[in-house]
């Protein structure tokens, strides 16, 4: 076995004691606020005149066990998190694109979200997992993102929350200069929050020539220009594959880049603490959330 299995498999041991550890540490705490809650009730038959006070300090005895044990968790939550980005992720994003710089905690801004055009803003925002990396000379930038609207409604009694989720995926931004593609955008007819407003370019719904693809998608161009170029087979396919695979699409080529971005409901290249990790597992599920990169990358060399 090479060094980078002998690397990994320590990290596997790694990341396996913090699971474990972060488990043992859930089971502790669920341990004494039972026998907390049973001391409690004890307390109160045996003194019934102070049951009152015994239930306040009980409750707020058992409040701050929880909020200080939720606290460490998360801390060993964000130990794994690192851990687990820096020695499988990282590895396999530089093996398929480099150079790349690769920030895990850090993603698009909302202002570099907005001009893409590809999304509604909503009240909320959030996004991580930043690369900016090279593939075969194209160069590209990505984040996952998040876009939902928060509605807080006040009762009488309580205050409610709700949240209208807008979008949540990956986002590409790739630079395309030596392509001459004309200004299209590409949305599936089923993105209810894709941003289609047409700020500083008119734009026309048009035919692909394909009905399998017009069922699906609305591809809307400049006025007058021709597409055929660029609506390969391959980008067809493309398209289509990304539509039944992650639901809602959106592509806007303009200025001599794609800004992309589809829908998926995972959190990109994380891994839940819940089950026991596998050393080849783990590279193939990596490898299944990098392939859609090189897909869409590949077809735009064709181009």
């Amino acid at each position: 076995m090479g060094d980078g299995f002998v690397l990994a498999t320590e990290c596997i041991q790694q990341l396996e004691n913090i699971r474990k550890s972060s488990k043992r540490w859930w089971k502790s705490v669920l341990g004494l606020a039972g026998g907390g809650f049973v001391l409690m009730l004890a307390l109160i038959v045996l003194l019934p005149d102070f049951a009152g006070f015994i239930v306040v300090f009980g409750i707020l005895f058992l409040g701050i066990g929880v909020f200080l044990s939720s606290f460490k968790v998360e801390k060993k939550k964000e130990k794994f998190r690192k851990l687990y980005k820096e020695s499988f992720v990282l590895p396999m994003l530089e093996e398929q694109f480099s150079p790349i710089s690769y920030m895990y905690n850090r993603g698009f801004e909302i202002n570099v979200v907005k001009s893409f055009q590809l999304v509604e803003l909503s009240n909320r925002f959030w996004s991580d997992d930043y690369l900016m990396g090279c593939y075969h000379g194209i160069s590209f930038s990505h984040s996952e993102v998040e876009i939902w609207r928060e509605i807080r409604t006040i009762g009488k009694k309580k205050m409610t929350i709700k949240k209208v989720p807008y979008f949540h995926g990956r986002m590409f931004s790739i630079d395309l200069p030596k392509k001459n593609i004309p200004p299209i955008r590409i949305y599936s007819k089923n993105f209810e929050h894709a941003d289609r407003s047409q700020e500083g370019k008119p734009y026309n719904t048009v035919s692909s020539g394909n009905p399998t693809v017009d069922k699906m998608i609305d591809i809307m161009t400049a006025t007058g220009r021709d597409i055929s170029k660029f609506l390969t087979p391959q980008m067809e396919d493309l398209i289509m594959r990304l539509h039944k695979t992650y639901g809602n699409l959106g592509m806007n080529f303009t200025d001599g880049k794609l800004y992309l971005c589809f829908q998926y409901e995972g959190d990109t290249f994380d891994r839940k603490m819940d089950k026991p990790l596998d050393y080849q597992e783990e590279r193939n599920r990596i490898q299944q959330e990098i392939q859609p990169m090189i897909d869409v990358l590949e077809t735009l060399e064709g181009i």
